[in-house]
């Protein structure tokens, strides 16, 4: 998995750790990749869990598989970095089935 992002990280480098932990949700499962995250500071911001992902999924009736985010160029990719420099947010679209979603994962804190 690629290094953690800091606030001194290009763009790309923030991309490319977020690329890096989907592949640990393919390759590991959501539980296991959000362990490699810092745990949300807000409850209300509680990780997903597997069960949480399948709820969340079932719109896809016949099935659905968090795939390579590589493969689809569409995909919403977008670092947005605090006025006040303190942070950043991500907007990163997961590849379902090959083909972009407007589902963003929810890890809590990268």
């Amino acid at each position: 998995m690629n290094l953690r992002p800091t606030l001194k990280s290009s763009d790309e480098e923030i991309l490319d750790f977020v690329t890096s932990w989907i592949d640990e949700v393919i390759e590991h499962g959501y539980r296991h990749a959000s362990e490699l995250l810092d745990p949300p500071w807000e409850e209300e911001r509680m990780p997903f869990t597997d069960s949480d992902w399948n709820e969340e999924l079932e719109c896809y009736e016949s099935g659905w598989t968090i795939t390579d985010p590589r493969k689809s160029k569409e995909l919403r990719k977008e670092v947005y970095r605090y006025d006040d420099g303190s942070g950043f947010a991500v907007d990163y679209d997961v590849a379902i089935n090959d083909e972009a979603s407007d589902h963003t994962p929810k890890p809590g804190s990268l």
